[in-house]
């Protein structure tokens, strides 16, 4: 699971790929606010976290990391989807290729382009695979 599931987003120029709030509730379907002492910036990696304003167990993470940085994201994701849902994350098209599941616990979207993953996960809330491939569409460049 991601740590206080945190919106993580790397990136390698000063720019930051962190969706505003607005941006991430449109696309959750609830209202969100910047969870401030989740937010911060390690080098190249940028770690953006959100949390339900109407809902203090409704959080959102966006994460955008080098491939080959640590553990993999995508296996990650496929094995959380496998343990929450018994099957694997269907593929997405989004960036070079990713996958996307969703369950009542929590729900992701992986995605790599060129040399970055990105992930989205939504917890506290049933079923937002939809919105989590949204989100990617938003920081996946």
């Amino acid at each position: 699971m991601t740590s206080l599931l945190m919106t993580w987003v790397i990136t390698l120029s000063a720019q930051s790929f962190c969706p505003k709030a607005e941006q991430v509730a449109a696309a959750s379907g609830f209202p969100v606010a910047v969870f401030t002492a989740g937010t911060q910036k390690h080098g190249d990696t940028e770690i953006c976290a959100y949390r339900g304003t109407q809902s203090a167990n409704a959080f959102v993470s966006v994460i955008v990391q080098p491939a080959g940085s640590g553990e993999d994201p995508v296996a990650q994701l496929r094995k959380t989807a496998k343990v929450l849902t018994g099957s694997d994350a269907a593929a997405i098209a989004i960036g070079d290729g990713g996958y996307a599941f969703g369950s009542q616990e929590k729900s992701g979207a992986v995605a790599r382009k060129g040399s970055r993953i990105y992930h989205a996960e939504i917890s506290g809330v049933a079923d937002k695979k939809d919105a989590a491939i949204a989100l990617l569409k938003q920081v996946v460049k």
